[in-house]
């Protein structure tokens, strides 16, 4: 499923956190500094290929699953928030307390809107990206994990460019990476970032557990619009 879906496909609910972007957008750069970050890669919670380099890459954990005795599906560990101490579990989700506490207003709407496997910021800086890969994260045989990005504090310049591409090099789809934009993608699919800007770049992560049969649902609603909209 080399594609792009938009907010309404994938999660209506992120309409709470789009509406009120300016609001959750003040709170992260009155607290940006206040956060505890963890390099982006397995040490984080993310699963991708080994040969890609994650440096410059960093998150700030916000909330995920805790599935405790379910083994290998024990998500909101320590890989996710950065420290055990730091964490708190309810209704299945774990929290790292010393982010949220600094972020309530993000964190309530992305809880509001359901989103549960993952949820945090990422930080991209200045002149960093990664090359094409594919993100190898855990998923039940009848779920897609579909990533979400949503520009939080995206400085571009004249000239610079910052967007996410998906496909193959000669094939490529890209979406730029904005304030207030969403983008939700298959991150099993190869994609890369390029990040040219001189600041860094913050964006929302958050990761959806998709049952099988619906992406199909939404794949062919999609395709009957546009064979309608082509008539």
């Amino acid at each position: 499923m080399i594609k792009f879906w938009s907010v309404d496909d994938i999660n209506p609910g992120l309409h709470k956190v789009l509406d009120r972007f300016d609001l959750i957008q003040r709170e992260f750069l009155e607290n940006k500094d206040k956060l505890s970050w963890k390099s982006w890669g397995y040490d984080a919670g993310y699963f991708g290929q080994k040969n890609i380099a994650y440096q410059g890459w960093e998150v700030a954990g916000l909330f995920g699953e805790d599935y405790g005795s379910e083994g290998e599906w024990k998500y909101g560990s320590e890989e996710m928030v950065g420290s055990t101490i730091a964490m708190t579990s309810t209704k299945g989700l774990c929290f790292c307390k010393e982010n949220v506490v600094h972020l309530p207003i993000l964190t309530k709407l992305l809880y509001d809107a359901g989103v549960k496997r993952r949820v945090g910021i990422s930080v991209t800086y200045p002149g960093r990206g990664i090359d094409w890969h594919v993100d190898d994260d855990p998923e039940r045989e009848d779920e897609m994990v579909i990533r979400g990005l949503i520009g939080l504090d995206v400085r571009v310049d004249e000239g610079e460019e910052c967007f996410l591409g998906l496909g193959t090099p000669k094939k490529e789809q890209r979406r730029d990476i904005r304030n207030r934009q969403s983008i939700f993608f298959y991150s099993r699919m190869p994609h890369r970032v390029v990040n040219e800007l001189k600041h860094p770049r913050y964006c929302i992560i958050c990761d959806h557990v998709i049952p099988k049969e619906k992406m199909k649902r939404i794949n062919t609603q999609d395709g009957t619009k546009g064979k309608r909209d082509r008539r």
